[in-house]
């Protein structure tokens, strides 16, 4: 006698709304005092769809996938090398690995969505000048970097590396791209293909 809503349903705690097919349950909606549930009867899996395209599925055995959520990896598509010592050098990722939703471009990664993402950068690089001071590698975002420092030794070129990583927050538009930066020293440093760059929208 009070409704309040388009669509009222009202009932004792256990199933409120059932799903047949064929004569064969296969799915309803349960609640109670404590929790709602969703409830896939069969060992079909659960699919939710937005425009008519499955944005996330949850398989009879629990695990859930989402084909639509942002996740990208890229890496170089030939070495840079002789990097300028002393400067902010951007890593070219000429190769996308993959790209879901199309937000890497031009070696930057474009959030669709304002969310926090898991980003990482891992370098591999090589002819590090033994007299550099240090060596610098950063994930630039538009609200902070987030930077990995290393001092070589010895006097040898030598290889070097490393890999940088957050959870970034990062609002819609907002760019993500990677830099290596050299101490004083020779203009030995290349970057190798064997770098990367990924990252994805975690919540």
């Amino acid at each position: 006698t009070s409704n309040y809503r388009n669509i009222h349903i009202e009932g004792t705690t256990g199933t409120i709304m059932r799903f047949m097919a064929d004569g064969t349950q296969v799915g309803q909606i349960q609640s109670d005092t404590n929790e709602f549930q969703l409830n896939a009867i069969t060992a079909d899996p659960m699919i939710f769809k937005t425009t008519n395209t499955e944005a996330m599925r949850i398989s009879a055995a629990g695990e859930i996938t989402k084909p639509l959520q942002p996740a990208f990896l890229a890496q170089p598509s030939s070495n840079q090398d002789d990097i300028t010592a002393g400067q902010n050098i951007t890593v070219v990722l000429g190769t996308e690995v993959f790209d879901v939703g199309s937000n890497f471009a031009s070696n930057t990664f474009t959030a669709p969505v304002t969310g926090k993402y898991l980003l990482i950068f891992t370098l591999y690089g090589s002819q590090l000048d033994g007299d550099a001071s240090y060596m610098e590698i950063a994930i630039e975002t538009s609200n902070r970097p987030y930077t990995t420092i290393q001092e070589p030794s010895g006097t040898e070129d030598v290889f070097a590396g490393g890999t940088t990583a957050a959870v970034a927050d990062m609002d819609a538009n907002d760019t993500a791209y990677v830099r290596v930066t050299t101490g004083s020293g020779q203009s030995t440093f290349d970057i190798t293909t064997s770098s990367r760059f990924s990252g994805a929208l975690i919540c």
